[in-house]
């Protein structure tokens, strides 16, 4: 929990503790093949890795089925929390490859392409970058790094809040949304204090008690 002042207001970043699953809930273009003996990961293909020999084997039955364009080996290091890498983590006790995590030709009816030519045009690092972000994504929500925010108005109650800011950088997000917010209050309240001194002014209200009515604006 974060708390900071902002031109009067507070506001407080929380995890948010309930965010919704990013490669179940929303459209996305990686398709993962995960497993785990005591997790449940997600797993978009008919397939197991049960009926294959080795990490080789199911990951030439998965190319070839699905037609994948890029694939990535998925890793998890499982301590006392858990987080998962498209890189090895090089601890041999408590990580290991659970997976991979790939993108098909359907990324192509995504993209505007027709056929399969169209992937000359795409670089496949681009798709590689593509994956590492998504996988990025994934564990942010998996390790609980995902945030919200609630501006506190002068009276402690809460004026507004916003949650499902993902990663380090969604944090950063949630404090610029937070402060937008204020500024905008703020700058509405001016606006609304000019016009109301405005109305006094041509209506000869004294000035003595101009101040006490604007001061009674919120």
């Amino acid at each position: 929990m974060k708390k900071l002042e902002y031109r009067g207001r507070t506001i407080q970043i929380s995890q948010d503790t309930y965010p919704s699953n990013p490669i179940e809930e929303w459209d996305g273009n990686v398709g993962y093949a995960l497993f785990h003996n005591r997790y449940s990961f997600q797993n978009d293909t008919d397939l197991n890795t049960k009926d294959y020999g080795s990490w080789d084997e199911f990951k030439e039955a998965l190319v070839k089925k699905y037609k994948t364009l890029a694939i990535l080996p998925i890793y998890l290091y499982d301590h006392s929390g858990i987080t998962m890498s498209t890189e090895p983590f090089g601890c041999r006790w408590d990580s290991g490859q659970i997976g991979f995590a790939y993108v098909n030709k359907e990324i192509l009816k995504a993209w505007g392409f027709k056929s399969r030519r169209g992937y000359e045009k795409l670089a496949k690092r681009t798709l590689e970058e593509d994956i590492i972000s998504n996988v990025q994504l994934y564990d942010d929500y998996i390790t609980g790094n995902v945030y919200g925010f609630e501006v506190f108005d002068d009276e402690g109650e809460v004026a507004d809040s916003c949650w499902g800011y993902y990663g380090d950088l969604g944090k950063d997000d949630a404090i610029a949304e937070a402060k937008s917010i204020i500024d905008y209050d703020c700058k509405a309240k001016l606006k609304n204090k000019l016009t109301k001194l405005k109305k006094l002014v041509q209506y000869s209200v004294p000035l003595n008690l101009r101040t006490n009515i604007l001061q009674q604006i919120n």
